[in-house]
């Protein structure tokens, strides 16, 4: 597995001065770009109100357009992360990976058992922000517990089948070592489509992220929202999709959400603390499998640290 980072700390004279290697911030730049006039491109008909988020009806004249998030200062308030030998995590996804304002994330959870682990690792990605309930706009900084890498390519009411940014392009700019991929359930849930056809354009991303680099290891999570019609069959798709595409060279391996219920959401679709948590194990036993040392967590850990 090919390693990278985009950042690294240098100390002088006690002085921790944050360096950037020279594709980072163009390339975080660029994509951010991208994905502004995406977002404006596909905005008709966008859940401003929650995307994954909820089965309540939207309110009367809320405006249906997705904010198009501004080019990132990729250095700003963000941890140091490991100078060398740091496994490129790319997490794509949309409110489920992204998160509100007052959550922890499961982001963040996965975070802490790849410290616990004591893993170099970078999540990539341009984006850190959170969504805010009360303006409906991807603005809010306020995580629970901030102290993580943020970086994460995940937009509140994302799906696959209108993506804010072309695959092929944060694979070649950003070089993720490892693609973990939840999205489907708003082209189930909200454009009504298919199972079979939203799981191949799982299909298509894979395809596409091999297009721009052969040895990505790539992780197809799971949907933990069995209750929504369609996503007991994706999630049998992904599954026999990731035995059919997984190499020695490049894995696809499928990250299990067995488990979750209602119960692991605050909302009926977005994950509590216990959500999070689940959401987080399955994708650290995944990346087990391919490699990448965690320290898995039970559920039913705290879920204060």
């Amino acid at each position: 597995m090919a390693h990278g980072v985009k950042r690294w700390a240098v100390a002088i004279a006690g002085t921790l001065v944050v360096v950037g290697i020279p594709f980072g911030a163009a390339a975080v730049e660029r994509i951010s770009e991208q994905g502004a006039a995406t977002e404006a491109a596909v905005a008709e008909g966008a859940d401003a109100a929650g995307g994954t988020g909820g089965t309540a009806a939207k309110a009367d004249g809320a405006d249906d357009a997705v904010d198009p998030f501004e080019p990132l200062d990729p250095d700003a308030g963000t941890p140091v992360e490991p100078a060398v030998d740091a496994t490129r995590i790319m997490l794509l996804g949309d409110s489920v990976t992204q998160g509100a304002g007052g959550d922890w994330t499961w982001r963040y959870r996965l975070a802490r058992t790849l410290d616990t682990a004591g893993t170099a690792y970078d999540f990539v990605g341009p984006r850190q922000v959170l969504y805010d309930p009360l303006t409906q706009k991807s603005t809010s900084s306020a995580y629970l517990d901030p102290a993580f890498d943020q970086d994460h390519v995940a937009r509140w009411g994302m799906t696959l089948a209108e993506q804010d940014f072309p695959v092929t392009t944060l694979v070649t700019d950003l070089r993720p070592d490892v693609l973990v991929e939840m999205l489907g359930v708003n082209d189930l849930n909200h454009r009504g489509d298919d199972p079979a056809v939203v799981a191949q354009r799982v299909r298509q991303l894979v395809a596409d992220a091999r297009a721009a680099s052969p040895t990505v290891d790539v992780v197809l999570v799971e949907l933990p929202q069995t209750w929504v019609e369609g996503v007991d069959e994706f999630n049998a798709f992904i599954h026999q999709m990731a035995l059919e595409l997984d190499t020695p060279d490049a894995r696809v391996v499928s990250a299990s959400t067995a488990g979750a219920t209602p119960a692991h959401t605050r909302d009926g679709m977005h994950p509590n603390a216990d959500g999070e948590l689940l959401i987080a194990d399955g994708v650290a036993r995944a990346l087990q499998r391919i490699g990448v040392p965690t320290q898995r967590r039970s559920p039913t850990a705290s879920l204060r640290s």
